[in-house]
């Protein structure tokens, strides 16, 4: 059996939220610069057509409350983070999720019932779903426990981003 822990802290979580934040601003400059193009059309051609481009006042709403929202998501994680410890065993992976001397969630599960998996630079990605996902550190792990974690979760370099 192969054992460690992760701290799932405020570092963390804006790793695994990374593409989310840049998603968020995306859809806040598109929506800016439509508004900007609306304005300016708006005041040199007097056309009904163009308030077809108030729709990206849509993309900047979106893009505000999933900006906020991922942010406070991120911010909460620093104040109250949680630690999980992942038992890789031969069959099945156990997980123990404690914020500080509480446990607040044990899982076991089979290898082959999860979502998907990855592997980026720093973690382990394991989702049970689409929108949950265990983050492994690592560089908490030896690396012959990370070629026989690879080995169980059956990771190909077709996981690996």
């Amino acid at each position: 059996m192969i054992e460690c822990k992760t701290t799932v802290d405020e570092r963390v979580q804006g790793d695994i939220l990374r593409v989310q934040k840049i998603l968020c601003v995306v859809m806040l400059v598109v929506g800016i610069v439509g508004i900007v193009a609306y304005i300016v059309l708006q005041t040199i051609f007097d056309n009904s057509l163009l308030n077809i481009l108030l729709l990206f006042a849509v993309f900047f709403g979106f893009g505000l409350v999933f900006t906020i929202s991922t942010t406070n998501t991120i911010k909460k994680a620093g104040e109250n983070p949680f630690t999980n410890t992942y038992s890789f065993d031969v069959d099945t992976l156990s997980i123990e999720c404690k914020r500080g001397e509480e446990i607040v969630a044990t899982i076991t599960t089979k290898y082959s019932e999860f979502y998907k998996v990855k592997e980026t630079d720093r973690y382990l990605l394991l989702y049970p779903s689409k929108l949950a996902v265990y983050p492994v550190l690592k560089s908490n792990l030896s690396e012959n426990d990370l070629i026989e974690i690879r080995r169980l979760l059956k990771i190909t370099e077709l996981n690996k981003t």
